[in-house]
């Protein structure tokens, strides 16, 4: 009977646990899916999202992919066998299968939730595997944390449809599985366990260029477990590991064999180190097993490990210089041109924008790292500290560190953390007598949040796979505390009440209530982050659908009945806008944000948007099959500065702008008002008019940094009518005014547009008013000089000849 009532009791409680975790999995779906009745049907909230979107429709019709696609790119079309399309033939297949049982169901809709179920999914990994390696109480720590961050929700909320959660899962299940087989005895449930990572390990190489960092991870707990056994172990099972995905992706995937662009040393950073360990793990087994010195090297096998890896460690570092321009031209995270520049999410994270993200938990997730490295190794742990403080100080403060201590200086010092870390580990490793409880996981995850804290120290994206070491560390430091706090409490009971008695109910309340205030605290305590307050916002505000509803909805419509009838229409328009033309407008482009050749995307900017004339434009346009020119006024305001600086030769010749004005004073008709950035050389406008009639009064006078006083030329819309005075010489000088009034004559916004932003073609035809027999407006068909959305049908005059210096796909001297 006994027996029976624990029994009975374990089944209480563990199915209690689950349900625990299933309700916290249910949260984290509903809050990504609250933006659903902000997305029109047939749009998304990423621009990728069209990209992924486009490619699975083929799927869908064709069975798979075209060895070219011939909508993008042109004239050469995009290589489809560069690329890892593995989450694209995911999402044709399941809408395939889902439409057996339920055939209303679309394609679109499984593209809109794919993502949000692979996150969710994801996270009941992690959370069951931390429930059975840990407790409770610390999955649901980094369930709810990871459910409700805000930079988890915007790439995993609906309609984001990037394939960030997808790897994400699989990042999750190749390391989990991995990471289990340490937890078990059992020789044939390793060995299965090893074929399941490796499985997963196949399908994240078929799916993401970046995969290899969980590869890495997992070589990490390979190198720790090297390090600390005095003769090789389980080399069978990591052998299957690896024959499940290093030959594999080499035969199946063309881009681990002959990549290109950003693709050219995949295999280098995928699947060479997978071997070169094996090849360590090998070469120790020969020298302690079978060589003639195999006695004497024997009783020194951990020291034989040390000097393998450390000598490995330091070929590849100097192989790694001696590369290392060729890896910044090939390799998104370290690209140094000004495209990968202008890119936002591979923008620095600042300060801000972890808070704004991650509230507190990147604080509390720094300092549950650093307290439970010293738990964990105590004297050695101490020594770990201080290259890791240094790690966290140069990443989440580093903008207050370079004020200090200079960029560059910041920098070195950052670089010199990420190179000694690595090494303490490895000693600490070395010199460790005995592994601790759950000591490979925490290897895993440290590596873990090291490499993918560094990449998002550079580049804002790779946040999104930084959240969960931080927020295991929190769930580890709170553990910690919980029974520091119990052993106390318990001996101040027993010397209270002079009893030996064990109670189950007050460790029980004590760590729950530490839990409970902890997490609560992380949620809505703003000393604490507060990011509970931004939970809702990030799914339902932050990402808005593109393109919306509006004019360039209108016009991609248009474009779609009108264009998309039309075999050879190809629209010219920024690289953001590629996959979105193809998929809503139905037609070809020239450049796409798949950023397939990043020398044309530059080609574009220079000598269509940027470009100094009519001639230079219609040459690059003809050569690229071009038949009509897209321009968005919303796209020019913002992104003028860019497009021109990506244009730009190495002296910036053609860097120009359109800079916001801002209200410093206004009395009646008469505005004052300056710069908003302060860099730029013209410094305040005086704007004077008569309220009833504005078009024969208004007057525009500018003050430069120079001293200069200009009246200036100006092009106003008042309502929907356009009207200007510019003066040619005055323009080309000085730059143009652009105003915007409503209908009743009052001025609602003001641009300055800089001399040289000027000269460029795009200005000119959008806000210029430039006739051209060769760019005829083609939509919209009414009320064109004051549209929105404009485009403009091509007609090349006989003279126009095309150009192979516009079709090169490297620069001549890099770039």
């Amino acid at each position: 009977m006994g027996i029976g009532f624990i029994n009975w009791h374990r089944v209480v409680m563990r199915s209690g646990a689950y349900l625990l975790l299933l309700s916290i999995l249910l949260i984290a779906f509903w809050i990504r899916i609250q933006g659903r009745d902000n997305i029109p049907e047939g749009q998304f909230t990423g621009k990728d999202a069209y990209l992924y979107y486009w490619m699975t429709n083929i799927i869908s019709e064709q069975g798979g992919l075209p060895t070219l696609d011939m909508h993008r790119w042109m004239p050469f079309g995009r290589d489809l066998e560069g690329i890892l399309p593995f989450y694209s033939y995911v999402s044709a297949y399941v809408h395939k299968g889902i439409s057996l049982f339920f055939p209303e169901v679309s394609l679109y809709s499984v593209a809109l939730f794919v993502p949000v179920l692979c996150f969710v999914f994801g996270l009941g990994v992690l959370c069951v595997f931390l429930y059975c390696t840990s407790d409770i109480i610390s999955a649901c720590i980094v369930g709810i944390i990871l459910a409700t961050l805000p930079i988890t929700i915007l790439r995993s909320t609906i309609g984001f449809s990037d394939r960030d959660s997808w790897c994400f899962l699989l990042g999750v299940l190749t390391v989990t599985t991995y990471l289990w087989k340490y937890q078990t005895q059992s020789t044939k449930h390793r060995y299965f366990l090893s074929v399941v990572s490796g499985g997963f390990a196949f399908l994240g190489g078929l799916s993401w260029e970046g995969f290899g960092v969980f590869i890495c991870v997992i070589l990490s707990v390979e190198i720790w477990q090297f390090l600390i056994s005095e003769q090789e172990e389980r080399l069978g099972e990591y052998l299957i590991w690896v024959l499940m995905f290093v030959p594999t992706l080499y035969l199946f995937s063309p881009t681990y064999r002959h990549g290109s662009g950003f693709t050219t040393h995949l295999e280098l950073f995928v699947l060479i180190p997978p071997i070169v360990l094996l090849a360590l793990r090998c070469l120790r087994y020969f020298l302690i097993t079978v060589s003639p010195f195999s006695k004497r090297f024997h009783l020194h096998a951990r020291t034989v490990a040390f000097l393998l890896i450390v000598g490995t460690f330091v070929i590849g570092f100097y192989y790694l210089l001696s590369q290392s321009s060729d890896f910044s031209q090939k390799t998104v995270p370290f690209h140094p041109g000004r495209l990968m520049q202008t890119v936002s999410e591979l923008k620095d994270a600042t300060y801000l924008y972890w808070i704004l993200h991650f509230g507190g938990v990147f604080l509390l997730g720094s300092i549950g790292l650093l307290v439970i490295t010293i738990h964990k190794w105590e004297k050695i742990g101490i020594v770990l500290l201080f290259p890791l403080a240094l790690f966290i100080l140069t990443t989440f403060f580093r903008e207050y560190l370079t004020k200090l201590l200079g960029q560059s200086f910041c920098d070195t010092l950052f670089l010199a953390a990420l190179c000694i870390t690595p090494i303490v580990i490895l000693i600490a490793g070395w010199l460790r007598k005995e592994p601790g409880a759950n000591e490979h996981c925490y290897i895993a995850v440290i590596v873990w949040f090291l490499i993918w804290t560094g990449l998002a120290r550079g580049a804002e994206r790779y946040s999104f796979f930084a959240a969960f070491p931080m927020t295991f560390f929190i769930a580890a430091l709170v553990k910690l505390i919980s029974e520091s706090v119990i052993e106390k409490c318990t001996t101040w009971i027993r010397s209270r009440w002079h009893t030996s008695e064990k109670s189950y109910i007050v460790p029980g309340i004590l760590k729950t209530g530490i839990a409970v205030i902890v997490v609560l605290g992380l949620l809505f305590w703003m000393p604490m982050g507060r990011h509970g307050d931004r939970t809702i916002q990030a799914a339902t505000q932050t990402r808005k659908p593109f393109p919306g509803q509006g004019d360039a909805k209108n016009a991609l419509d248009w474009m779609k009945a009108t264009l998309g009838k039309q075999e050879n229409a190809v629209v010219a328009a920024s690289w953001e806008y590629g996959s979105l033309l193809n998929v809503l407008g139905g037609v070809k482009t020239i450049i796409d944000q798949d950023h397939y050749i990043p020398y044309w995307i530059h080609l574009y900017c220079r000598h269509v948007f940027a470009a100094q004339s009519e001639h230079e434009a219609l040459a690059f346009l003809k050569t690229h099959l071009g038949t009509h020119l897209m321009l968005i006024e919303k796209d020019m305001m913002e992104n003028t500065g860019t497009y021109s600086y990506v244009g730009s030769n190495e002296n910036l010749d053609r860097l120009g702008n359109i800079v916001e004005m801002t209200m410093q004073n206004s009395v009646g008709a008469k505005y004052t008002m300056v710069s908003s950035l302060p860099n730029t050389r013209l410094t305040q406008i005086e704007i004077n008019f008569n309220e009833k009639k504005i078009v024969d009064t208004l007057t525009v006078k500018a003050q430069f940094k120079s001293g200069e006083v200009v009246q200036m030329p100006y092009i106003s819309y008042l309502a929907k009518k356009r009207f200007e005075n510019i003066k040619k010489d005055i323009s080309e000088r000085f730059g143009n005014i652009l105003l915007y009034f409503d209908a009743q004559g009052k001025l609602n916004r003001a641009y300055y547009i800089t001399s040289i932003g000027w000269k460029s073609l795009a200005v000119k035809l959008f806000f210029g008013g430039l006739e051209s027999p060769h760019f005829v407006p083609a939509y919209p068909q009414k009320d064109f000089p004051a549209a929105k959305v404009k485009m403009w049908e091509i007609r090349y005059p006989t003279d126009i000849k095309k150009n192979s210096k516009y079709l090169e796909t490297e620069p001549p001297e890099g770039y």
